[in-house]
């Protein structure tokens, strides 16, 4: 039976133990313990010079039972040596008998007694082969005669069905349990001396590239180009960090056994971004960039893990040096990086939000392509900057889903190049202070005006001679044709472009 936990034992070297619950034990008749099973006996049931009557015990032990007992107990024994290990699982019989006939035929004993439990007696099961299969596997034709021969020298019991073998190995094989067995032990015997050594004939077919792997990569490339640095942060953050920064929509997976405090999987990528940029402004840098693309996890299923893309920008646009101005990166220098990383995603709008919590309000917008939103950008909520200890500026972030990247992007198109020259044309207008000049040029962009091929913001006027509910902007606009263009072809754009801010934004136009 198994021991009663805070059971004791004196063990034959003189040892007392306490014993646990999963410890095998050979009790008596008054279910006392007498020996740790397969490990050692008791001082109890020990033999002395005086002792006149001896019981033998000859038994099989599974070594699972038996494994680490001795390690457990600080003991060390022949028998747990053995039975850790495996034996015969048919030789108790034999071996009980043989020893009470030394004792009977030198000591004078007599046999008063026997009693044998063979019902549990364990047998190796029987595995099916054929001598194709074992040639195949050695990788060489040995005559069948010959494996005959081995299996028989080896102890094993066979039977041939045409070129099927069914094969028992001995009961000492307990070791051989498969097929891949049976074939290492004819190998063996025939020796591998006389395996002739052959390469292996291998056919690869060289698949290609997956795409979205390929499109990772080169999201990677990019990013290098624009000066961040990767970096591989822990899947899994503290429950303080996932509070400030993670994701406040889903669930939270929790781990059953934290490692040094590391108790959550993440929901987004900025806790690591951000630890990251705390330990190189600890070592004095005042220029960090960094990115990782890494899976989040939204739940334990994998459908719940998607990969998000997100970098971080801090400090100084350029390093110090004579010929640079000692300027702090801002919303609309990520703004660009983000542009330049997606250039192969069409229909991008950056539109702006004061509901992203771990963002600066003001300075945060929503990323959408084609409606759909893909990510954030902006700068970190000035409240966690500081509960973070962040020395200077905050940082400025964005994150994006890869997935939706994926299934956004366009198919390259060549156009040929024009050799005319390009015209310009500036606009300033008044528009209402609260409105967002990305959703002007964006209206622009979407109508096609004739020969207009770029638009941008050269100037944001808000001061005296404006009233404060309003702002001055200066637009430039670039057209260009395959020929040479007149003053009335472009004129004509020009009027659409006014017609259309007039009217949609109640822009003025500024003398």
């Amino acid at each position: 039976r198994y021991a009663k936990s805070g059971e004791r034992l004196d063990l034959l070297n003189g040892k007392e133990v306490e014993l646990d619950s999963d410890t095998l034990i050979i009790a008596d008749g008054g279910d006392n313990p007498l020996a740790i099973a397969g490990v050692m006996g008791g001082i109890d049931s020990g033999v002395t010079e005086s002792s006149t009557a001896i019981v033998l015990e000859s038994a099989f032990f599974s070594p699972k039972v038996i494994m680490g007992k001795a390690k457990k107990y600080a003991v060390s024994s022949d028998s747990a040596y053995r039975f850790e290990r495996g034996v015969n699982t048919n030789l108790q019989c034999f071996a009980i008998e043989y020893v009470a006939d030394l004792i009977i035929k030198y000591c004078g004993g007599k046999l008063n007694g026997y009693n044998y439990n063979t019902n549990n007696i364990l047998t190796n099961k029987a595995i099916h082969l054929s001598f194709d299969q074992i040639n195949a596997k050695i990788g060489q034709d040995i005559p069948i005669s010959t494996q005959q021969n081995i299996l028989m020298r080896l102890g094993f019991n066979y039977h041939v069905f045409n070129d099927a073998l069914l094969i028992t190995p001995p009961s000492s094989r307990f070791d051989i349990n498969i097929p891949e067995d049976v074939v290492e032990e004819i190998a063996r015997v025939y020796g591998y001396n006389n395996i002739e050594p052959i390469m292996p004939t291998a056919i690869y077919e060289i698949k290609s590239i997956d795409t979205d792997y390929d499109l990772l990569i080169a999201y990677k490339q990019k990013l290098q180009m624009l000066e961040y640095n990767e970096i591989v942060s822990y899947s899994f953050i503290e429950p303080q960090y996932e509070e400030m920064l993670g994701n406040k929509d889903v669930n939270v997976v929790k781990l059953l056994n934290p490692i040094a405090g590391l108790g959550i999987m993440r929901t987004s990528l900025v806790a690591g971004l951000i630890k990251s940029l705390i330990y190189n402004i600890n070592r004095g840098h005042k220029q960090v960039k960094c990115f990782e693309i890494a899976r989040v996890f939204y739940g334990e299923e994998s459908n719940h893990q998607p990969i998000k893309l997100s970098g971080l920008a801090y400090g100084m646009r350029y390093l110090p040096s004579w010929c640079n101005k000692h300027e702090l990166i801002d919303f609309f220098d990520v703004k660009q990086d983000v542009l330049k990383l997606l250039s192969d995603v069409d229909n991008i709008e950056f539109v702006a939000s004061n509901t992203i919590d771990i963002l600066h309000p003001g300075r945060a917008a929503f990323i959408m392509v084609n409606g759909d939103m893909i990510g954030f950008i902006g700068q970190l909520h000035p409240r966690l900057s500081q509960n973070l200890d962040i020395i200077g500026d905050a940082p400025y972030i964005f994150e994006l889903d890869f997935d939706k990247l994926v299934s956004n992007q366009k198919m390259i198109k060549y156009l040929e190049v024009s050799k005319f020259q390009k015209v310009g044309r500036d606009l300033s207008l008044i528009i209402d202070r609260s409105q967002n000049i990305g959703e002007v040029l964006m209206l622009i962009k979407s109508i096609n005006v004739p020969y207009l091929i770029d638009v941008f913001v050269f100037d944001v006027y808000l001061g005296d001679n404006i009233d404060k509910n309003k702002k001055s902007i200066g637009l430039s606009f670039v057209f260009q044709g395959f020929k040479t263009l007149v003053e009335d072809e472009i004129n004509k754009s020009m009027n659409i472009i006014i017609d259309l801010i007039t009217n949609k934004f109640q822009a003025i136009l500024r003398k």
